[in-house]
C-alpha cells in the first residue's frame, strides 16, 4: 500500500498502488516514526510504502505524463492496452500475440499502458551508442510497463540504450520467460509491483542486472552474468522470494538494503567480489535482512552493515 501523511489532521490516507481503493488511520507517535522510517505494518500485515503528505500532488504528477506520452507519441491500441512508441519499428502479430520492436537511433523507447497485459510475448531490439538516453517524459526505461496487469509468456531484449533496459512499474502479474542481453545500464527495473517472475536470463549488463523497489516480488530461477555492479538489488522496503540464484562475474551478488527482506535458497556466485552486501543507504528507511543457504564459496565474501542481519541456513 501507499501511504499519505497528513501533518495538519495527523492521519494516514493508505491505498493500494492504483490509488483506487483508499482508508484512513489516525496515527500516534510511535506508528508515525515507523511510518516515516518505511516500517510500518497494518494489522492484515500489509506494509505501508511512504510516499509523501499529498496524494493528489502524486496523482496529477502521474497524470499529467500520461497526458503528455499521449499527446507527443505515435501509438498503437489494442483491446486490453495501448504502446506509445518514439523512434522504434513495431511489428504486432496478433494471431501469435507478439509484438515486435526495433529501435531507428538510441533514442527508442515505448510505453504500455492499460487494464491488462496477457499472453503476450514481447521483443526489443535496441541501438547503443556513447549518447546519453535523455529520459523523455521521466521514463527510464526502452520498454516501460504499466498496466495493472501483467501474465507475459516472454521477453526479450537486446543492446538496451536506456537506463533500464525494461521498467514495470504499478503492475502485478506473471511472467515466464525474460531474457536480456548487452545493456548499458540495468537491464530488470521493478517499481511499487507484485511479479513473480519464473525464468530471468542476464548477460553482460554495466550497471545493476536486476533492480528491485518498493514492492513485493518472487523469482524462480535467475542466471546473471557480467553485471557491473550488483547481479540483484532489491532495496526501497521491498521484499523477495528467490527459489534459484546464479552469480557470475559481477561485484556485488545480491544486495539487500534499505528496510528490505530477501529469502533466498539455491545460490551460486562465480567471480564475484561479494557474494551478499547488506547495508542501509538512505537516511528514510532502516537496516535489512537477508536470510540465504550457507554457501562455503561465500565465507569471507559477506559484507554486512551493523544493525543489518543475516541468517545462513
Amino acid at each position: 500500500n501507499l501511504g499519505f501523511y497528513s501533518k495538519k489532521t495527523k492521519k494516514l490516507e493508505f491505498c493500494n498502488q492504483f490509488l483506487k481503493f483508499c482508508s484512513t488511520k489516525l496515527l500516534s507517535e510511535k506508528n508515525l516514526e515507523k511510518l516515516l522510517a518505511q516500517r510500518l505494518t497494518m494489522k492484515d500485515d500489509s506494509d505501508i510504502v511512504y510516499i509523501g503528505e499529498s496524494k493528489s500532488n502524486y496523482k496529477r504528477g502521474n497524470i499529467n505524463k500520461i497526458k503528455s506520452i499521449r499527446k507527443n507519441l505515435s501509438n498503437l491500441k489494442f483491446d486490453n492496452f495501448v504502446l506509445y512508441y518514439k523512434d522504434s519499428i513495431i511489428e504486432k502479430n496478433l494471431e501469435n500475440k507478439s509484438i515486435k520492436i526495433v529501435a531507428k537511433n538510441a533514442n527508442s523507447f515505448v510505453a504500455i499502458y492499460g487494464e491488462e497485459l496477457e499472453g503476450w510475448s514481447i521483443s526489443y531490439d535496441g541501438l547503443i551508442t556513447n549518447s546519453n538516453f535523455n529520459y523523455p517524459f521521466g521514463l527510464t526505461g526502452c520498454v516501460n510497463i504499466f498496466t495493472k496487469k501483467i501474465s507475459l509468456n516472454e521477453i526479450k531484449i537486446l543492446n538496451a540504450n536506456c537506463e533500464d533496459a525494461i521498467n514495470f512499474v504499478n503492475t502485478s502479474g506473471y511472467i515466464k520467460n525474460i531474457e536480456i542481453k548487452n545493456s548499458k545500464s540495468d537491464a530488470i527495473d521493478a517499481d511499487f509491483s507484485n511479479i513473480l517472475f519464473k525464468n530471468v536470463l542476464i548477460d553482460k549488463s554495466k550497471n545493476d542486472c536486476a533492480d528491485f523497489s518498493y514492492g513485493n516480488y518472487k523469482i524462480n530461477k535467475i542466471k546473471v552474468n557480467e553485471c557491473g555492479d550488483k547481479g540483484v538489488s532489491v532495496g526501497e522496503a521491498s521484499k523477495i522470494d528467490i527459489n534459484n540464484l546464479e552469480v557470475y562475474k559481477s561485484d556485488i551478488g545480491i544486495a539487500s538494503k534499505d528496510s528490505s527482506f530477501v529469502n533466498l535458497n539455491y545460490n551460486k556466485f562465480f567471480e564475484v567480489e561479494n557474494c551478499v552486501s547488506i547495508y542501509n543507504k538512505k537516511i528514510e528507511f532502516n537496516s535489512s535482512t537477508l536470510n540465504m543457504l550457507e554457501n562455503s564459496d561465500c565465507k569471507n565474501k559477506l559484507s554486512v552493515e551493523s544493525g543489518s542481519i543475516l541468517k545462513l541456513n
